[in-house]
């Protein structure tokens, strides 16, 4: 319950197209899964491509209850892409 109230509260401020790593409880292991912030009817998924070779899709379920049912994920990262900012040459 825990893990998926601290995924939980990532929510709130997460926006769609946010780059979410699924971090890994194994040692040596950082990241299990990486894919895209997507918001679906109020609540935060998981645009992925779950397994080498897949079709991509939106998780079933919010990404905190995901978590909270996998035991090779134990939470997450998130990184936000920074707008390009081009500048003029004089």
């Amino acid at each position: 319950m825990q893990r998926a109230g601290r995924t939980g509260a990532a929510a709130p401020g997460s926006r769609a197209g946010d780059i979410i790593a699924a971090t890994s409880p194994v040692p040596g292991v950082d990241v299990a899964l990486t894919g895209l912030a997507v918001w679906v009817h109020g609540k935060l998924h998981l645009l992925s491509a779950p397994d080498v070779g897949t079709t991509v899709r939106i998780s079933r379920e919010p990404l905190a209850e995901r978590i909270q049912g996998l035991h090779s994920e134990d939470g997450i990262m998130v990184a936000r892409p920074l707008p390009v900012v081009t500048r003029r040459r004089p």
